[in-house]
């Protein structure tokens, strides 16, 4: 129990530094630089705004949003604004507030249940370095701010969690909670699938003479429920269940070659932004293989098919979707945990871009979408 509270306490107080920087330097750009807007507005762009509508006034029944008229808020999932629609009905508290408390509290516990998970594959140090480096990550700006991130990043470490404790129930419900939170958590079903054939073998899954078959089917089956009831939902309220999907277009988002649209993005003028997605992609997708090399193999896979599906929509965003995902942080924590000048020299690089981006957030910058 001792050892418990010391490990919360020391995961508390990295999650409270970090967000001290993400506060002042929001506070900073929002004073200096942006608009003087109140502070819980000071947090609210883009994405944040759609939500808002979600919260407020439900899905939309028809396109209407954009320069073309073609943008509905189909593209975001239920799983978030919802929670926090009721949350804010029930406290009678207004929905940014919510929002923004819920988000870094869910922050702070997915913090602790990623420390259990990577201490139980490896031990305390690399643990703690994957917990320091992901709590001062550029992009861990997304955790504090009125996005996904966090319930996104809380689901998907609970699977991984319970998968490693055997509890198949358990990481089954949050995986369909996952793949509520966003599209892409649906493919949580292959990594599960891996880790369930890995512990139990095929034959025994597929005969079904053990309790632990059932188990793990029921997991399965449950894990795009989320998604599937979103659909069903959307079929019902506008006549088309993968309106998610087709009003992507209104973003400029189609299907096309992930290698092309990397190759377009590498093609760049270097000081452009798409350059700069283009290369931490390449980044990210090099930190991937880090976790094939040293066998963790559920983890790439998730990794894998969660760079490459975007990717293959556009190079946008795409180092929001990498770098707000746990797996990445354990490649980076492999390569330099016994080297402590190189984990300093990291640290205070990954808390200058945290500062960098939370003044960007504030002001509004297009790169922050």
């Amino acid at each position: 129990m001792q050892i418990f509270t010391n490990n919360f306490t020391k995961i508390f107080y990295i999650f409270l530094s970090s967000r001290i920087v993400v506060v002042f330097f929001v506070i900073i750009g929002n004073t200096i630089y942006g608009n003087n807007n109140n502070f819980k507005h000071s947090f609210c762009h883009w994405d944040c705004d759609w939500y808002s509508t979600i919260i407020l006034k439900g899905y939309d029944l028809f396109p209407y949003a954009h320069i073309d008229g073609n943008a509905a808020n189909w593209a975001f999932f239920p799983v978030f604004p919802k929670i926090v629609h009721y949350l804010s009905s029930i406290l009678s508290v207004n929905h940014l507030s919510v929002s923004l408390l819920l988000n870094n509290v869910v922050f702070l516990f997915s913090l602790f249940y990623l420390f259990l998970y990577v201490k139980k594959i490896y031990n305390n140090d690399i643990a703690f370095t994957t917990v320091l480096l992901m709590s001062f990550s550029p992009y861990s700006i997304y955790f504090s701010v009125p996005y996904t991130e966090s319930l996104f990043f809380l689901f998907l470490i609970l699977v991984f969690y319970f998968m490693k404790e055997n509890k198949w129930i358990y990481a089954g419900l949050f995986a369909a909670l996952l793949s509520g939170t966003r599209g892409i958590g649906v493919m949580i079903v292959f990594p599960m699938l891996f880790v369930a054939i890995q512990q139990y073998g095929v034959k025994n899954l597929i005969s079904f003479k053990t309790i632990d078959s059932y188990k793990v089917f029921l997991a399965l089956l449950l894990a795009p429920m989320g998604l599937f009831l979103y659909m069903h939902y959307l079929y019902l309220i506008v006549g088309d269940a993968f309106a998610f999907k087709h009003i992507q277009i209104a973003w400029g988002r189609e299907m096309q070659s992930f290698y092309s649209v990397l190759v377009d993005g590498l093609n760049k003028p270097w000081s452009t932004y798409p350059f700069y997605c283009a290369i931490t992609t390449v980044v990210g997708i090099s930190l991937t293989f880090i976790l094939l090399l040293k066998k963790r193999y559920e983890e790439f896979i998730f990794m894998f098919i969660a760079i490459l599906i975007p990717l293959s929509t556009g190079i946008v965003s795409m180092p929001r979707y990498i770098y707000t995902l746990f797996p990445i942080y354990i490649s980076f924590a492999l390569i330099i945990y016994k080297f402590k000048l190189f984990k300093n020299i990291l640290l205070a690089f990954f808390s200058a871009g945290l500062a960098f981006m939370a003044i960007s957030w504030a002001v509004g910058k297009g790169y922050m979408i």
